[in-house]
């Protein structure tokens, strides 16, 4: 159990950070979905 915990922290952790760095690089973009990433 303790395993399976640890293998979905770390695909959530990618997950997340795709999703950074996706944001990250259309940010100058100014599409409603930055400025709604920005209340999180």
């Amino acid at each position: 159990m303790k395993v399976q915990t640890e293998l979905f922290s770390s695909i959530a952790s990618k997950i997340l950070h795709q999703t950074t760095m996706s944001f990250l690089g259309h940010q100058e973009a100014n599409n409603p979905l930055s400025m709604f990433y920005e209340f999180f």
